[in-house]
């Protein structure tokens, strides 16, 4: 269980996949750290605004990180050393106003996914990541598109649905690895031509 994460034993160190869920007004324990082997965390309904120590860092093998439905208003600025990491999903934080801006380290993000976090400011360093493949961006009051968003050559996926954006550049159409763009539910006047995309929903 979660405070037994407190006492580490070898074998557990061992483990791939850790989902930590609805715990109140607590403090994830420094030794998480330890997990050497571990390549999934989900951090669900967490309370406590800085419930995630620096030590989360130290998780050098993690490619999947997802905090979900929590009140933490905060990453620590360590997430940065986790270099691996593939996945990120941020979703339905309500006190989560900020990103560190150390997510520009994070060079080999595939998918990131940002839902449904009302306080939040997203860092454009998240998105600029050469190896990008989807991004999702949903309920946040987006009014534009990032312009570092026209450089991804890896991107496949683009999904700002549940936003406030009103234009899209025609550098859209710069993207030329783009599959799915999804922007439901903006207040768009005007977008690009894009009829060589396989879907397009707006």
């Amino acid at each position: 269980d979660f405070y037994g994460l407190s006492s580490i034993s070898g074998s557990l160190t061992n483990i791939h996949v850790l989902v930590i869920s609805d715990i109140d007004n607590a403090i994830l324990p420094i030794v998480i750290g330890r997990l050497q082997s571990l390549q999934s965390l989900t951090l669900d309904e967490i309370e406590g605004e800085n419930a995630i120590p620096a030590e989360i860092g130290k998780l050098k093998n993690l490619t999947v990180f997802k905090i979900t439905a929590s009140e933490l208003e905060r990453v620590p600025p360590e997430i940065g050393n986790i270099t691996n990491l593939k996945n990120l999903t941020i979703s339905d934080n309500e006190d989560m106003d900020t990103l560190p801006l150390s997510v520009a380290t994070l060079t080999n993000l595939i998918n990131v996914t940002v839902k449904d976090n009302p306080k939040l400011s997203i860092p454009d360093s998240l998105l600029e990541q050469p190896k990008l493949e989807t991004i999702t961006i949903n309920g946040e009051q987006i009014r534009e598109l990032p312009t570092v968003v026209y450089r991804l050559s890896r991107l496949r996926l683009l999904d700002y649905s549940d936003n406030r954006i009103a234009t899209v550049s025609s550098r859209l159409t710069e993207i030329t690895s783009l599959q799915s763009i999804l922007f439901a539910h903006n207040q768009l006047a005007t977008f690009p031509n894009l009829d060589k995309l396989v879907n397009v929903e707006l």
